[in-house]
């Protein structure tokens, strides 16, 4: 691998070009592909959650293509009882999570159709990968990397049934998410600049899977009792939900929703429709990208074509990209300051919050 490349005048412990890894999944072949990159990754964080420091980075891939992005790392005492199984295994949840969430985006566009008055109302859920760092090993050998968004960031709801603004979309789309899993899922913690959203938190009927925020049929009822369904929902077809007897919920009569999900189960995928989830379908795929980091098989397991990807980057191919990105981060003079700055003593973090609060 090439030595690092010195950025001009920097700092001897500015940030340098790393070499990484990138996962990503496909959620209609239901298949993680990987490919190198080239990242830069600021020193100190300029925001951060209840678990994660958020760090603006560059990333250059192999064909040239170089974006700005924001790498998200857990605080130390988030993971600092985990192994490496565990810690990747909390890297690919948020990686799935939002996959999922972006699934049933695009569903939900869908049945707002072509409409150009239409378009605005639409959202989508922000790309998130797995970075995987060459030459790293244990809690900072990986991290969640998406995309910058530029604007005014803006929390609609979170976990706990709690509604944070009047717009319409965010309701309307977790009340969407609830009808057409055939109430088994509903997608909530929406956030994010306009209708881009990231960082979704998702409630399974039984509290399986989709992450630690997954607060089960609780995390549901929560949703359901605050909500309070708008003209975006009955744009949708979507109905008020009604509650039974014994306190639980049913879909509402009349519910255009229903009448689809009766046509075409959720339980069939389809290209149509999408891909459709399940706890079992969700744990396989991130307990699959956790053994090809971690690189752990089961006893007497073959080693298979995908257990280490092929590096595809020459070295000379490597210190091309190298200068590419040192280029591109002096040409832009605000990220070049935050990326150049000193790193400043490490603070202890905030106490572990409580499941409700911990996105």
């Amino acid at each position: 691998m090439a030595a690092p490349l010195q950025l001009a005048g920097a700092p001897e412990k500015a940030p340098q070009p790393q070499k990484a890894l990138k996962y990503r999944y496909d959620a209609f072949i239901e298949e993680w592909a990987s490919e190198e990159c080239v990242v830069m990754i600021a020193r100190k964080p300029f925001a951060a959650g209840g678990m994660r420091w958020c760090y603006k980075m560059y990333e250059i891939d192999k064909g040239g293509k170089h974006a700005p992005g924001v790498a998200k790392v857990f605080k130390d005492d988030a993971v600092e009882e985990d192994d490496d199984e565990d810690i990747a295994k909390s890297y690919f949840d948020e990686a799935m999570t939002q996959t999922v969430a972006d699934s049933f985006a695009q569903q939900f566009n869908q049945v707002l159709g072509d409409d150009p008055e239409n378009e605005r109302l639409k959202c989508r859920f922000l790309p998130v990968r797995v970075m995987q760092f060459y030459g790293k090993t244990g809690p900072h050998a990986l991290c969640n990397c998406e995309p910058y968004l530029q604007g005014e960031y803006v929390k609609h709801n979170d976990n706990d049934g709690h509604v944070e603004t009047a717009q319409e979309v965010p309701q309307a789309f977790s009340h969407f998410t609830w009808e057409y899993s055939n109430q088994l899922i509903l997608v909530c913690d929406i956030q994010g600049v306009d209708n881009y959203f990231t960082d979704p938190q998702i409630h399974s009927h039984d509290g399986n899977s989709f992450g630690m925020g997954n607060l089960g049929q609780e995390g549901i009822d929560r949703f359901l009792e605050t909500h309070q369904c708008n003209s975006m929902c009955r744009k949708l077809g979507l109905v008020v939900p009604e509650r039974n007897p014994d306190k639980t919920w049913k879909v509402g009569r009349g519910s255009i929703a229903v009448s689809r999900i009766t046509k075409k189960s959720f339980a069939s995928d389809s290209s149509s429709q999408g891909p459709t989830w399940t706890a079992k379908k969700y744990d396989g795929a991130v307990t699959d990208a956790v053994t090809r980091v971690t690189k752990k098989r089961g006893k007497g397991e073959a080693e298979g074509p995908n257990s280490a990807p092929a590096v595809e980057l020459t070295q000379q191919q490597l210190s091309t990209l190298q200068a590419k990105l040192v280029m591109l981060i002096q040409q832009h003079g605000s990220m070049n300051q935050l990326l150049l700055s000193p790193q400043r003593a490490p603070r202890k973090p905030p106490p572990r919050p409580d499941r409700v609060q911990q996105r």
